[in-house]
């Protein structure tokens, strides 16, 4: 036998303590600088031993294990190519019977798997499963290492069905990898990565046929995998994202929020977890930006978006070029660009996504089972480019895609009902613009295959049917036959009571039939405008922020209120109209107030509902209120915390959900919290009528609610239209722009007054003419009436008219033709504002808090605010506690505690109202602003005035007309019952002037009565026109009053 030489031996004997001694280190420290000695020595060590040494496989085995290890942490694929080698060298040197050949043909299996998975070369997987065959056979039963052999088997005929689609190929890795299991007994260390395979195996199984046998064993496995886990053992991140996947997909199948948040909780998890660097962090980070991506489908958040598309640029990035993951990273990038396209409209959007999807499709192989897919996916793209620029070039393109998908996808795999849903959809697209009947009927027929092919209980059956409705809509108007009528309003009424369906496609479905049955005067269209009415709180739903309610109002809600209660009128049920007004306008309100509400009916019995309800209440309340400015933070640790508060108010809103229905089930609470029907809502005419104008595009109609009265009493308004309000709306703005009046301030016009004062002359003679003088001759208020006995009305105004001086209506140049001449005015946001006012009761008051601010940076200076306060403390006398805060001492947070404390506040300072963000409308206040979102938070109690002596306090956002999105009504729902504000800026000495005569009249004899404040603004501003002349409208018609 040969001998090495004594030196050599000791060389030897010494790298190999050294290289051992290193890669134990390393494992315990995770240093890669040890991991580097370690494989420098053993190299030194191999290159020293000569050929016929016995020893040497077990060298050449070490330095494999120590190179497959520093590819898993570097992903360089030259060292995944020296472990093969070395294993190869390694099992060639392996005598016949010994106890590690099973070990060496198991490692070459894993390493050659690993290889395919990085490279996608088929013959790297034949080999995965030819060493996994060799290792099995090898390992006799009962041998302790026969799981982790099955596991191999396992694993790589998961791959190739992955890979090649190979049905047989997944049902050979389960039966191994379920075989693996029962020889693993429970407590084992290993149980839960067998258990976490077959998760995978029965998931991916799912993913191919759409059973939900399959996605239920997987969870059953996931659930038993968590118990396997010691608490307070952490999670590997590989497992943290198997179970982030199938919740993931859970929730696509069942549409339960919870389950994604759980997948991105999970999904962030294992991304906290895995290092930078690693080569697995590319798919943590993909798997992120499904998450992200699907739940900007549900919610339609665009923060969510926007990190869908960040996260997977990074993971693309972090792709190499030539890696079988970059169709895949391409193809998920291209699909949340058009998403972010079909939100915002975007053509660049556009172009990426069809970029991306062009570049995944090019470098997916022949034969790929996604190929289908990246087809499909680009045939959408460019069916969306030919909407945008109508190059028919694109459609035809679009359906090229889409055959070639659907050609590509077995007749029994789960995506062959998108492939049908898509091909419907562009060939009814076709017909539509071209007119060609076959495209017609192709397209009814993908979408009736597309339909029966969906189980019943799916979320996507209520796509399919509203596909289907639209199908039959067209085909009846182009045909003619009633029964392709009939077929269409069936379809959307299915689409629209299916209740798995996403709760936007089911409003949509609901209008789409409201829309043809009303066109066509099928009687079911009051049953579908209810629908879709009732569909609100989940279409806005409370548990998104106040900003994502509003950007869902103005893209999917707006003008429907108005649409349905004109279709409600005509059908003569103006009490019908009553409730969908309330119900369909200035929701997120309605939504403050509903979270506020008094829960004493509910009694002592229910005490400990109480307590739950008034806690999620409040807490869901503080929630919503998160700032746009969050959207901005980065990618990181505060996105986490970010996130929690997502998933905390998404929690509050289900519990909140929850605990209502409970609720509903006691004995005589089965409308607990419902939407207030019109008895109810006619209580709230106390004070004088209220006056309901329902300005839509069709019609505009008067309600009227007298107090005492038990019907909603109806007038036509037949001479004012729609287009009138919007033009008078314009005409308005236009003049105010010209007369300077921007910010409280004295100001010279821009322009001869005579030039802009004519603007308000036409306004207000058409409000007059059309609104007010037919709406006086119908309450019988054109008679002679004392001035000192005017009666009061609140109007509840809608569309463009809500930002339009009704109270000032008339003709000035002619005697008793305006609207002051015979009725004090109020408005109000909604019927439930001020039956929350009502239902407060009455309060004894003592106290005001007077805020001034002379001085804001940026803005003209407030000389009059420093009269305005002296006026209000003389009146306040000795009886009335006064406060007052100026300047430096005004911050918000001293505001806000003085509001707590004192019963009314007035606010003299400048105000502004946000275009791009409602919310942060405010008070400026000393370095900083009182906003709208921070009041939100507030339920003040028994409270009485808001005087808002400031501009644009109660202007509202153009795009949210019917919201009332601004700080006036913000006043009013946080608690305050009567509210003072200006529809536009008041000039610095006009503001005093109106506050001496207010409070001189509420604050008489040392008493404090709110409720007088219509009647006080009315006789103030009366004054200040005697003062200035009834011809400087800009100065006296923004003063208004809304509220009780």
């Amino acid at each position: 036998m040969r001998k090495l030489g004594t030196e050599d031996g000791a060389e030897i004997n010494r790298l190999i303590k050294r290289a051992d001694q290193y890669f134990y280190e390393f494992e315990r420290s995770g240093k890669l600088d040890d991991l580097e000695e370690a494989i420098e020595c053993s190299v030194k060590l191999i290159s020293l031993t000569p050929d016929w040494y016995p020893d040497l496989h077990v060298r050449l085995a070490s330095l494999s294990v120590m190179y497959y290890t520093r590819f898993q942490n570097l992903g360089n694929l030259e060292d995944l190519d020296k472990d093969i080698d070395y294993s190869l060298r390694a099992f060639s040197l392996t005598p016949k019977g010994h106890p590690r050949l099973a070990m060496r043909v198991g490692s070459l299996a894993t390493s050659h798997l690993e290889r395919f998975q990085q490279l996608d070369n088929l013959s790297d997987l034949d080999k995965a499963i030819e060493y996994s065959i060799r290792a099995h056979s090898l390992t006799p039963d009962g041998h302790p290492d026969q799981p982790e052999r099955l596991g191999q088997l396992g694993a790589s005929h998961h791959e190739r069905f992955l890979r090649l689609d190979d049905l047989n190929a997944l049902e050979k890795g389960i039966e191994y990898r379920e075989k693996a299991l029962s020889l693993i007994p429970e407590g084992h260390p290993d149980r839960p990565e067998h258990l976490g395979d077959l998760e995978s195996s029965y998931y991916d199984r799912f993913i191919r046929f759409g059973n939900l046998n399959d996605l239920n064993k997987a969870l059953e496995y996931l659930v038993e995998e968590q118990s396997c886990i010691p608490e307070g053992d952490s999670v590997p991140p590989h497992r943290l994202s198997g179970m982030a996947a199938i919740y993931f997909t859970r929730f696509q199948h069942l549409g339960e929020l919870d389950d994604l948040d759980k997948a991105i909780e999970y999904d962030l998890k294992a991304r906290s977890l895995t290092p930078e660097g690693h080569t697995d962090l590319p798919d943590r980070l993909d798997a992120l930006g499904a998450s992200y991506h699907e739940r900007f489908m549900r919610l339609g958040d665009l923060s969510d978006i926007d990190k869908a598309i960040e996260y997977r640029h990074e993971a693309h990035t972090l792709t190499p070029e030539v890696h079988p993951g970059t169709p895949e990273r391409l193809s998920a990038l291209g699909i949340s660009y058009h998403e972010r396209y079909v939100r915002l409209g975007n053509l660049g959007d556009l172009e990426q996504a069809i970029k991306y999807k062009n570049e995944s499709y090019t470098l997916t192989p022949k034969g790929h089972p996604d190929l289908p897919d990246r087809l499909s996916s680009l045939g959408t793209s460019y069916h969306h480019r030919f909407n945008h620029l109508s190059d028919r070039g694109d459609l035809e393109k679009a359906i090229e895609y889409e055959i070639q998908a659907y050609s590509l996808t077995p007749e029994d795999h789960s995506h062959v009902l998108r492939r049908l849903e898509n091909l419907g959809t562009s060939y009814h697209e076709r017909f539509v613009r071209y007119r060609n009947t076959d495209d017609l009927h192709e397209g009814i027929k993908y979408n009736l295959q597309a339909y029966k092919r969906t189980p019943e209980g799916h979320p996507d059956v209520s796509h399919c049917l509203s596909n289907l409705g639209k199908s039959y809509e067209e085909k009846f108007a182009y045909l003619g036959e009633l029964n392709d009528l009939n077929q269409a309003l069936e379809y959307y009424q299915r689409s629209s009571c299916s209740v798995a369906g996403h709760p936007q496609l089911r409003f949509g479905a609901a209008l789409d039939w409201a829309r043809l049955a009303f066109d066509q005067n099928v009687p079911s269209y009051l049953q579908a405008y209810q629908i879709a009415i009732e569909l609100i709180p989940e279409v806005i739903w409370i548990g998104t922020t106040v900003n994502q309610r509003y950007a869902t109002i103005v893209r999917q809600l707006s003008g429907l209120a108005t649409e349905a209660a004109s279709v409600a009128i005509m059908a003569g049920q103006p009490k019908l109209a009553l409730e969908w007004l309330e119900q369909g306008r200035s929701i997120v309100w309605n939504q403050t107030l509903l979270l506020q509400s008094p829960l004493d009916e509910l009694g002592v019995e229910n005490s400990s509902i109480v307590d739950q309800f008034r806690d999620i209440s409040n807490r869901l309340q503080s929630s919503t209120q998160g700032r746009s400015a969050q959207r901005e933070l980065p990618i990181g640790n505060d996105l986490s915390q970010l996130e929690q508060v997502a998933q905390q108010r998404h929690q509050l809103a289900k519990q909140y959900t929850e605990l209502m229905s409970q609720v509903r089930q006691l004995p005589g609470f089965e409308n607990f919290l419902r939407p207030r029907p019109s008895n109810e809502l006619m209580l709230a005419a106390q004070t004088g009528p209220i006056v309901v104008i329902n300005v839509d595009k069709t019609r505009c109609d008067a309600l009227i609610l007298r107090p005492g009265g038990s019907e909603v009493e109806h007038l036509a308004l037949t001479n004012f239209t729609y287009q009138k309000a919007q033009d008078s709306r314009t005409q308005i703005e236009f003049s105010l722009g010209r007369s300077g009046a921007r910010e409280r301030a004295d100001r010279r016009p821009l322009i001869p007054e005579t030039d802009f004062q004519q603007d308000f002359v036409h306004v207000l003679a058409t409000l007059w003419d059309d609104v007010a003088k037919p709406v006086l001759t119908f309450l019988g208020y054109l008679g002679s009436i004392s001035h000192q006995d005017l009666p009061h009305i609140t109007w509840c105004t809608t569309g463009p008219l809500a930002f339009l001086p009704l109270h000032a209506a008339g003709y000035y140049d002619q005697p008793r033709a305006r609207l002051s001449d015979y009725a004090i005015s109020s408005y109000t946001p909604t019927l439930t504002a001020l039956l929350s006012s009502v239902q407060s009761g009455s309060y004894s008051h003592s106290s005001i808090v007077a805020i001034g601010q002379e001085e804001t940076s940026g803005f003209s200076s407030l000389p009059g605010t420093r009269r305005e306060l002296e006026y209000i403390k003389k009146h306040a006398g000795d009886q009335v506690k006064f406060k007052q805060l100026t300047d430096d001492a005004a911050t918000p947070a001293v505001v806000l505690d003085l509001m707590e404390q004192c019963d009314w506040v007035h606010l003299a300072c400048h105000a502004h109202q946000s275009i791009t963000d409602p919310t942060q409308s405010g008070f400026f206040l000393y370095k900083d602003i009182l906003d709208l979102s921070t009041i939100m938070q507030k339920s003040f109690k028994n409270k009485g005035l808001a005087f808002l002596s400031a501009c644009q306090t109660a202007t509202g956002d153009k795009a949210l007309a019917d919201e009332a999105v601004h700080l006036a009504s913000c006043m009013l729902v946080a608690g305050y019952p009567s509210v003072i504000a200006t529809m536009w800026a008041v000039r610095d000495s006009d503001a005093p002037f109106v506050a001496d005569k207010v409070y001189g009249m509420l604050l008489k004899a040392g008493e404090m009565s709110y409720r007088d404040a219509a009647r006080a603004l009315h006789y103030a501003v009366e004054e200040l026109k005697r003062d200035l002349g009834d011809d400087k409208f800009e100065c006296w018609a923004p003063f208004i009053h809304i509220g009780f």
